[in-house]
């Protein structure tokens, strides 16, 4: 079973989706979700904030709603509360230590090792769509590989379904 299956659209292209629940599959009677991201490209590390948005809005029921919405948040929270956590507990260690030259490499390390966990459950169970906009194009990311396909077959457009 694949990770995610990825279709690409260019990013001028309204998306169309097909009529049920990107989580469930079930009837959405009518209702979606937006999502956004930023722009990626060579300036992203430097000028993330002032990149261009990205928007679509996929169809989700009404059960799914609040699920979806609080993986996004999620997504977004458990890290930074990770590095919080490594700070708060492990800098006031490291004051004693007579390796001092060191200690932003160790609070460093022990973010990603105490992160890690969460972005292994973040590839084995990717969430129901995810999206990465670039300057011309626009990934979407599916986790249900006949979601996927689907999309794509309304979708014209699509340059390539990619099984990743």
């Amino acid at each position: 079973m694949p990770l995610s299956t990825d279709v690409n659209l260019p990013r001028t292209h309204l998306a169309k989706y097909p009529e049920r629940c990107v989580s469930c599959g079930a009837d959405p009677q009518g209702k979606t979700i937006r999502i956004w991201t930023h722009t990626i490209g060579w300036w992203t590390f430097l000028l993330w904030a002032f990149g261009k948005g990205f928007t679509t809005q996929p169809p989700v029921c009404g059960d799914c709603v609040l699920r979806f919405r609080a993986q996004r948040w999620g997504r977004s929270l458990v890290p930074l509360l990770v590095a919080l956590l490594v700070l708060v507990l492990i800098w006031p260690l490291l004051e004693r230590n007579p390796f001092l030259e060191f200690r932003k490499w160790i609070i460093m390390c022990s973010i990603l090792l105490c992160s890690a966990p969460y972005f292994l459950w973040e590839v084995i169970f990717p969430p129901a769509i995810d999206i990465t906009a670039f300057n011309d194009r626009v990934d979407y990311e599916f986790a249900d590989e006949n979601y996927a396909y689907d999309f794509a077959e309304l979708n014209e457009e699509a340059e390539w379904v990619e099984i990743s």
